[in-house]
C-alpha cells in the first residue's frame, strides 16, 4: 500500500487529495503484506478472548524406539529448553508407555520415524490419545513432495532434513546453540578438533543411547526447517537455552485412560480428526520420510470448555502460568509425601482468612500479567508489537510488586517461598534496563517499540535526518512546481519499493525529463533526477529507523 503522502505543495493540492481519497496502487511490498497478516491474525486472536484462552501448544516432541529402548525428545519453543531421555521399555509396553508420554507431556506435534511406524506399529499408541481442545491429524513428510503440516509448510528442500539416523543426528546435534552464553565461545568451538567438540557436548547428551540421539537429531532438523526455535538472527542454527534430563522420579505416570476414569478433565464439545496413513491423504503420498503426529486447534468448531472435573473444581487461577501450572500438577502428581505436605502448607498459608489483605493485593497484582513467555517469544523472533513490549514491562513490574508484598510478610519459617523469589535479582535489572532503554509513553500510541533519546547516537542522527524530510519535499515540490508550470497540484511523496516520486494528475502534460513509474485512476507518479537523490540521501529512512531500533533492542537483551 502507499505511505500516507508526506507533504503537499500548496493548500489547494491539500484541498483536493481531501476529496479524493483514492490511494496510488504501488507495486506491493511483501514485507508490509507479511506484517498486515501478522497484524491480522493478532487481532483475530485477540478478539474476544485474553492471553488465558491462548493454548496453542508450543511442545515440539521426537520418539524412535528401537531394541526395547525409547529415545524421547521435546522442544519447549516459548522457554527454548530440551528435555532428552532414553528409556528401557518392553516391546508389549510400549503403547501403554507412549500413551502415558504424550498424555502428560501435551505435545502440539509429535515426530516418528516412519521405521516406527512399519515395524512397532508406534501410531496405534498415538491413536488412543486424547488431545484437550485439540485434533490430531497425522501427515507423511516426504522428500519427493510438498506438503501442508498443520499450520506449518514443509518444503521439498526442507523434507529431506528430517531423519533418524545417529550420524545425521549427531551432526544436527553439533550444530546446536547451546546455552545463553553460546556467543563467546563460537570462536573456541569453530577451532576445536571433532573429538574436543564431542567431549564438550557429551556434558549434555549420552551419545551412547542410541535411541535418544535420533529423536534428537530428528527433532532438531524439523525446528531448523520450520524456523521454530526462537533465534536471534536469520541463521538456521536452533537456539537451546538449557538441555534438561527427563526424569520421572517422584512421578506418577498416568494414562489417559485413568485421566478419564478419575474426571480429572473434562473437556466438552471436543471435535476429534484422526487420519491415518492408509486414508486418501496417505494414498497420495510415497513410502519414504517422516511421520508428524501434529494437534493444533480445531478451526471449524466452536474452542472446547472444561465441563465438571476436578480440575475445574480446584481453578481459581488468575494467570495463565497458573492455569498451566495447576495443569501439570494433576498431569504429574508426586510420589514424594515431603513435598506434597510442603505443597498442601504453601496453599493453606494463603488460604486462611487472616491473609485476605495479602491476598487482595496479590490477586491485584497478578490480573496485570499476561503471557510472558509467549510475548518473550514474540520479542526473540523479531515480531513483537508495541503492545508486547508494553505488556512485558507490565509482567515484570507486578512481580516486583508481589515480591516486595511477600517480602514484607511474615511467613512460617518452612515456606521457602520467600526466599525462591528473593533470589531472582536480575528482574530488577531488567525492568532497569527496560525503563532506561524503551520510552514506553510513545511506545503505547505507536504500532513498533520505540527507543528512547540518548540510547543510540546512530538512532539519534536518523530521526534528525527524517525531521527534515517533510521540509525538503515541499520545498522541492515548489521548485519543481516554478520548473514545469504545466504541472499543476503536484507533490513528492515516499513509496516502499519505488521511492520518492513526483505524483501528478493524470491528464497533465508531462515533461520528457521525467520516467513515468505507475498510475492510478487518478494520478500518474514519475522520478527525476532530483528524486533519485533523494533515494540515496535519505532512502526508506523509517525502515532503517526500524531496523536500528530492533538492534538497539537486540543488543540491550544480550548484554542483560
Amino acid at each position: 500500500m502507499v505511505d500516507k503522502a508526506r507533504s503537499r505543495s500548496d493548500a489547494s493540492t491539500k484541498a483536493k487529495r481531501g476529496r479524493n481519497k483514492r490511494k496510488a496502487k504501488a507495486p506491493p511490498d511483501p514485507s508490509q503484506e507479511d506484517e498486515e497478516q501478522d497484524d491480522t491474525s493478532e487481532n483475530d486472536n485477540n478478539s474476544g478472548q485474553s492471553d488465558d484462552e491462548c493454548d496453542e501448544s508450543e511442545l515440539y516432541a521426537s520418539l524412535y524406539f528401537e531394541k526395547n529402548n525409547l529415545g524421547i525428545a521435546v522442544y519447549d519453543a516459548l522457554t527454548s529448553k530440551l528435555t532428552i531421555n532414553q528409556l528401557v521399555v518392553p516391546h508389549l509396553d510400549l503403547r501403554m508407555v507412549v500413551d502415558q508420554l504424550v498424555t502428560q507431556i501435551e505435545p502440539g506435534t509429535v515426530i516418528v520415524s516412519k521405521l516406527n511406524v512399519a515395524k512397532h506399529n508406534i501410531l496405534s499408541a498415538l491413536d488412543n490419545v486424547q488431545f484437550d481442545r485439540m485434533t490430531t491429524q497425522v501427515r507423511k513428510v516426504s522428500p519427493s513432495i510438498t506438503i501442508q503440516v498443520a499450520v506449518q509448510a514443509c518444503t521439498q528442500a526442507n523434507n529431506n532434513a528430517v531423519d533418524f539416523a545417529y550420524l545425521k543426528g549427531c551432526k544436527e546435534i553439533e550444530g546446536l546453540r547451546i546455552g545463553t552464553d553460546w556467543s563467546s565461545n563460537v570462536g573456541v568451538f569453530d577451532d576445536s578438533t571433532k573429538r574436543e567438540k564431542y567431549k564438550y557436548l557429551s556434558s549434555y547428551f549420552d551419545f551412547d543411547s542410541l535411541e535418544m540421539i535420533r529423536a534428537v537429531g530428528a527433532l532438531v532438523a524439523f525446528l531448523s526447517s520450520e524456523k521454530i526455535s526462537n533465534q536471534l538472527d536469520s541463521s538456521a542454527a536452533v537456539f537451546v537455552a538449557a538441555v534438561e534430563q527427563a526424569s520421572f522420579d517422584g512421578i506418577m505416570l498416568v494414562d489417559s485412560n485413568t485421566l478419564k476414569a478419575l474426571q480429572i478433565f473434562n473437556q466438552v464439545n471436543q471435535h476429534w480428526n484422526i487420519i491415518h496413513p492408509k486414508s486418501r491423504y496417505g494414498s497420495r503420498i510415497s513410502t519414504d520420510g517422516t511421520w508428524l503426529i501434529n494437534a493444533m486447534y480445531s478451526k471449524s468448531f466452536e474452542r472446547s470448555k472444561e465441563g465438571f472435573s476436578i480440575y475445574a473444581l480446584l481453578d481459581n487461577t488468575i494467570t495463565k502460568s497458573g492455569k498451566l501450572l495447576l495443569r501439570q500438577w494433576l498431569l504429574k502428581p508426586l510420589t514424594d509425601v515431603a513435598k506434597i505436605e510442603s505443597r498442601h502448607t504453601t496453599v493453606a498459608y494463603f488460604v486462611e482468612s487472616r491473609q485476605s489483605d495479602l491476598v487482595k493485593d496479590l490477586t491485584t497484582s497478578l490480573r496485570g500479567f499476561r503471557d510472558a513467555f509467549r510475548i518473550l517469544r514474540r520479542v526473540k523472533t523479531m515480531r513483537a508489537k508495541g503492545r508486547d513490549w508494553c505488556a512485558l514491562q507490565q509482567c515484570i513490574s507486578c512481580f516486583l510488586a508481589i515480591r516486595k508484598e511477600l517480602v514484607q510478610c511474615s511467613m512460617p519459617a518452612n515456606l521457602n517461598l520467600v526466599e525462591q523469589i528473593s533470589s531472582i535479582s536480575s528482574i530488577q535489572d531488567l525492568n532497569n534496563l527496560l525503563c532506561n532503554v524503551v520510552d514506553f509513553d510513545a511506545t503505547k500510541k505507536e504500532a513498533s517499540c520505540i527507543i528512547r533519546e540518548g540510547v543510540s547516537a546512530e538512532l539519534d542522527a536518523a530521526r534528525d535526518k527524517l525531521a527534515q524530510v517533510d521540509q525538503i519535499l515541499v520545498d522541492l515540490a515548489r521548485i519543481l512546481q516554478d520548473e514545469w508550470p504545466q504541472l499543476k497540484s503536484i507533490s513528492l511523496q515516499f513509496l516502499p519499493r519505488v521511492g520518492y516520486v513526483i505524483q501528478c494528475p493524470s491528464a497533465a502534460p508531462i515533461p520528457p525529463i521525467l520516467q513515468f513509474q505507475f498510475e492510478d485512476s487518478s494520478f500518474s507518479f514519475y522520478k527525476c533526477p532530483k528524486c533519485r537523490k533523494l533515494d540515496e540521501d535519505f532512502g526508506d529512512i523509517h525502515g532503517y529507523i526500524s531496523d536500528i531500533q530492533h538492534r538497539a533492542l537486540i543488543f540491550s537483551f544480550c548484554a542483560a
